[in-house]
């Protein structure tokens, strides 16, 4: 039996993984599931069916602790043995991909699953893309999960032309269609939703996700604020955690607006009965590695608008379940919130196209793919 770890930085990327690491275990690997201590995994791996190591390892760059982590990856890797290795996430990505190659594990595949240098200036950037450079030429496989990511890795030279690869049309782990349908909407719970929040009568644009400024958050509040100044029917639901590096003054005014309805973080189980609540789901983001949360409202038959950046673009056909927008440009992201609100043909047509859309992105397309990539070894 072969031997599979897969690590990643932070627990909550574990949400990344979730079926595909029992798919693995089911066709034939013992798994390895390596990450930051944490309670929660213990059940997680359970259902999973694999085995849990947690390790000491920090998401900002800590030099001293970054260090020590490597050891402890490095003491892990000599006990297992392991046949192959995928890490992802930047900072497990670069640890895991030099202990597994001082290692010589034989398959390294490294999961590239969007670019922070995107967002960042100077010597961060530098040091980014630094980071993801050595993170390639450790592995002896790039999968990265947008075609848009695979071309601007290409472009800035950032991994090797041979060694990247796209599984089916992107994504790291698909989309979870049988939870991602009209058929999971709680209908009493939608009413009681519509009613708590004053929603009944409104047209409502969504927003899930992190709520900061690489999601776009600023622009999508400047846009709604004007569509409300004329419209006052209209209102802005988000959902999603607030991350500590907001402007307060900024989000002091987002959260006091009379149109702009904050429900915070929703379980995963319950974002489709949430999404139905949605006219347009609005994501004005600067970058992505893939925008699974674009998928997930198109399986749910929502109209999508986002942003041409990277991995965003991969999610969305223009003109066929949604609209794309240049990157930080709010005058087209007020034209086409408009266009949507005013034409109910245009949703209709967007909505029934994106349910057939993300048939292109199921979770199985993706487990298989990477399992042809670990049983060619």
């Amino acid at each position: 039996m072969k031997k599979l770890i897969v690590g990643v930085t932070h627990p909550i990327s574990t949400i990344l993984l979730r079926g595909q690491l029992k798919f693995m275990s089911e066709h034939g690997f013992q798994v390895f599931l390596m990450a930051d201590s944490s309670k929660n995994l213990d059940s997680f791996c359970k259902e999973e069916n694999c085995t849990y190591i947690p390790i000491h390892i920090k998401r900002e760059i800590s030099l001293f602790n970054d260090i020590r982590t490597l050891f402890e990856v490095l003491s892990v890797l000599r006990k297992i043995r392991p046949d192959i290795v995928n890490f992802g996430t930047p900072k497990m990505g670069l640890i895991g991909m030099l202990a597994s190659f001082f290692l010589k594990v034989q398959l390294r595949v490294y999961t590239c699953r969007g670019f922070r240098f995107e967002t960042a200036e100077g010597l961060l950037r530098t040091l980014l893309i630094g980071m993801e450079r050595l993170s390639g030429k450790c592995s002896t496989k790039v999968i990265c999960i947008s075609p848009s990511l695979c071309e601007q890795a290409i472009a800035l030279n950032i991994f090797s032309r041979e060694k990247i690869c796209l599984i089916n049309k992107g994504s790291s782990n698909g989309i979870d269609l049988n939870l991602f349908s009209i058929n999971s909407i709680d209908l009493e719970k939608r009413k009681n939703i519509l009613l708590h929040n004053n929603l009944v009568d409104s047209f409502v644009y969504g927003f899930v996700g992190r709520i900061c400024e690489d999601k776009g958050i600023k622009e999508l509040y400047e846009v709604f604020s004007r569509i409300h100044f004329f419209n006052k029917s209209s209102r802005l639901l988000l959902i999603g955690k607030i991350e500590d590096s907001l402007d307060k003054t900024f989000l002091s005014n987002l959260l006091s607006h009379a149109g702009v309805v904050y429900l915070g973080v929703i379980p995963k189980i319950e974002l489709p009965t949430y999404f139905s609540i949605f006219n347009v789901f609005v994501l004005p983001t600067h970058r992505e590695g893939f925008g699974n949360v674009l998928i997930e409202a198109s399986a749910i038959g929502i109209p999508v608008i986002t942003t041409t950046a990277t991995g965003a673009k991969d999610a969305v056909r223009n003109g066929y379940n949604g609209i794309l927008i240049p990157l930080n440009d709010i005058v087209e992201l007020e034209k086409a919130m408009l266009r949507l609100q005013n034409n109910s043909e245009m949703r209709k047509k967007y909505a029934n196209n994106g349910v057939m859309w993300a048939q292109n992105f199921k979770q199985e397309l993706i487990w298989n793919g990477l399992l042809n990539i670990y049983n060619a070894l």
